[in-house]
């Protein structure tokens, strides 16, 4: 990489706007030689230089807008998911401009992006325009807008996660705090950035069939992932925090149990932070019998809902019992075994394997419990809250190693 092969002195330096202005200038010069050597310098910087490209296109006038568009344009298929990222901007010109960019690259990724462009309210006729040119680049011909709303739907029901949910995986988003808005390179677990892309297809489902109400709790399921990623502080997400005009209660309540079944319930979190602020007890009084979503929630794998969960509960200040009441000192003294310092739980079959793993920890800060037995190492890791990783030696028996990890996988 740039920073391996410079140091990150020298690294940081190739990033500074000193130096990238002037290559963004260059692009323009009149020797294609010049302009040639700045986008090999750009695209060295790889995703810096893609994001400094788009920010420039943001803020050019159109006599110069060309100029960043033919760059992005040459910059090849690093550049498409920045570009995807950028057709959410606020800036209908700036959409107009990546429409163009996208169609021409033949990104057939752009087409459920396209289409609210296409069909929806309040676009102007110029970026109507823009997108139904790109459109017919990428499939021949313009969709109607049931064809449209059916694109967008497939999109956003096929997007899963593959393989595993908890590792990172790299993704754009659009950053729209910052001025005109600009692309933001992330790494992030693979479960919350398809919940996140699923969030906005389904604005883009919104804009196109404002009335569907399967449509809108998709739409909010995205908004309150995206309210609780950018989350700063370990107090509840308040309603003010995600929209002037907040979701229904029942709107909540259905985000909350379809949230279940997830490993990274984001909008989960923020749905029972909200229910405690707009709900009452009634939410926990089921006419079924059954337990209700939050205290469903409970027994969820993800300790961040379980305690955003218990919290709306206690918040709620119930009067009576409740179908799952039981389950609320459970979690309550399960979090209450804590000490809120990371700890690593160990599994090897000799005592002398454990103290040196157990040493070598200690000398990075991080306390370590060990166990010689499967059945023990399980016991251990399941009990206590603070455990944040486990090593497990391939010599583990009773179970066996690989038994194990499936136990905890599903526990």
């Amino acid at each position: 990489s740039l920073r391996d092969k410079l140091g990150p002195a020298a690294a940081r330096y190739a990033r500074s706007p000193e130096r990238v202005a002037p290559l963004l200038d260059q692009l323009d010069a009149p020797a294609i030689q010049a302009r040639s050597e700045a986008l090999q310098e750009l695209r060295a910087l790889g995703v810096d230089g893609i994001a400094a490209v788009i920010d420039r296109l943001l803020t050019a006038s159109a006599e110069q807008a060309d100029i960043y568009v033919d760059t992005l344009q040459a910059w090849g298929p690093a550049a498409d998911p920045a570009l995807l990222t950028a057709l959410r901007s606020d800036r209908p010109e700036f959409r107009i401009a990546v429409a163009q960019v996208l169609g021409r690259r033949q990104v057939l990724d752009a087409v459920p992006w396209l289409m609210p462009s296409l069909y929806a309210a309040n676009v102007s006729e110029a970026e109507r325009q823009a997108a139904a040119e790109a459109t017919r680049m990428l499939v021949g011909e313009l969709p109607t807008r049931e064809q449209a709303i059916q694109r967008v739907f497939q999109a956003w029901r096929h997007r899963a996660v593959q393989g595993d949910p908890t590792q990172k995986v790299d993704s754009w988003i659009w950053d729209s705090a910052s001025g005109p808005g600009r692309p933001v390179f992330t790494s992030r677990p693979a479960a919350e950035a398809i919940e996140v892309e699923r969030g906005q297809l389904a604005e883009a489902l919104v804009a196109l069939d404002p009335e569907n109400p399967e449509f809108q709790i998709a739409a909010w399921t995205g908004r309150l992932a995206l309210a609780q990623l950018s989350r700063t502080s370990d107090s509840p997400l308040a309603p003010s925090d995600v929209a002037a005009e907040p979701p229904s209660v029942e709107t909540l309540e259905s985000i909350l149990r379809s949230q279940l079944t997830l490993p990274r319930p984001l909008a989960g979190i923020a749905a029972s932070d909200m229910l405690s602020e707009l709900g009452s007890e009634t939410l926990l009084l089921s006419r079924s019998g059954e337990p209700a979503a939050l205290c469903e929630a409970l027994h969820h794998s993800d300790r961040r809902l379980r305690f955003a969960a218990v919290r709306a509960i206690l918040r709620l200040n119930p009067t009576r019992s409740f179908p799952g009441s039981n389950r609320v000192i459970e979690t309550l003294c399960w979090f209450a075994k804590g000490t809120g310092a990371p700890r690593i739980a160990i599994g090897h079959p000799v005592r002398s394997g454990i103290s040196d793993l157990t040493g070598s920890l200690a000398d990075l800060g991080i306390a370590a419990e060990g166990a010689t037995r499967g059945r023990e190492l399980f016991e251990l890791a399941t009990s206590h809250p603070d455990f944040e990783a486990i090593l497990i030696s391939d010599a583990l028996d009773t179970p066996e190693c690989l038994e194990l990890v499936q136990q905890l996988r599903k526990d």
